[in-house]
């Protein structure tokens, strides 16, 4: 039986995180200020398999896009050094 998964993403460039097989990709969501990866995936599977996934910041320079798969894009409100509101802007890839 199918069923969605929540599954926070770290604060870095490139992460690996274990996902049950077949796990289709669904979009990122910002719950309470932190992003988190949302999939559906198979309630019943007792197996997992690693997948890599790259963080990358607007404007950030990449050299190849060949070996990465766009998952989505997402928002982070804060807090700037002199207190005024800031937003950044991240992309998810998955690493091929």
């Amino acid at each position: 039986m199918k069923h969605i998964i929540s599954l926070l993403i770290p604060k870095r460039n490139e992460f690996t995180l274990d996902l049950p097989p077949g796990a289709q990709l669904l979009k990122v969501e910002v719950i309470y200020k932190r992003p988190f990866l949302q999939a559906i995936a198979d309630k019943d599977s007792h197996s997992e398999e690693r997948r890599t996934f790259r963080l990358v910041h607007l404007g950030e320079t990449l050299l190849s896009f060949n070996d990465m798969t766009f998952i989505d894009s997402f928002t982070e409100n804060r807090v700037g050094e002199f207190g005024e509101d800031e937003m950044e802007i991240w992309h998810l890839f998955e690493v091929k």
